[in-house]
């Protein structure tokens, strides 16, 4: 009998913001999405990239909201073990991407607390000119699987026991 299979969008993100997911709701990106549905999220294959200069996952590791947050999904507290655990090339969680506000605006906390929209603003880049894609219904995959990334939204067909 043959695994049944569906398409869905995805979308890759760099580490650790992929494994945040979930501690974070809403996800910062340089253009607008019209998308709305279901959504694959994707742990890049590589690394942090600010600009054109690559960073070292670590300095992000160590910046306590980050680090909080990552410990306890990973259970670990030291750097290295947590980096060690974080999935690259990797689906992680599905969701569903409800809207999508411009960061100049402050349409993108509706809905969140006090506390939440200071983790959003520690895991994501709101600086003008970018957009806020909320992410509804998150869960995180039990076991994350192999997916081959691209720049933007992407379509994937995952086996339906996956997700």
């Amino acid at each position: 009998m043959e695994a049944q299979t569906l398409w869905i969008k995805a979308l890759s993100l760099y580490q650790p913001w992929a494994s945040l997911i979930g501690d974070k709701t809403i996800e910062t990106r340089p253009r607008q999405f019209t998308y709305r549905g279901p959504l694959l999220i994707c742990a890049s294959l590589y690394g942090a990239y600010r600009g054109e200069q690559r960073t070292n996952v670590f300095q992000f590791i160590k910046i306590p909201l980050i680090n909080e947050a990552l410990s306890n999904l990973f259970n670990v507290t030291e750097y290295l073990k947590i980096y060690w655990k974080l999935p690259f090339g990797q689906a992680v969680a599905v969701c569903n991407l409800t809207a999508c506000f411009s960061t100049n605006e402050s349409d993108w906390m509706q809905g969140l607390n006090q506390e939440q929209i200071k983790r959003e603003l520690a895991f994501g880049n709101f600086s003008n000119g970018r957009f806020a894609l909320k992410l509804e219904n998150i869960r995180r995959l039990e076991k994350p699987f192999y997916v081959r990334g691209h720049q933007g939204l992407f379509d994937v067909e995952v086996p339906v026991e996956l997700i």
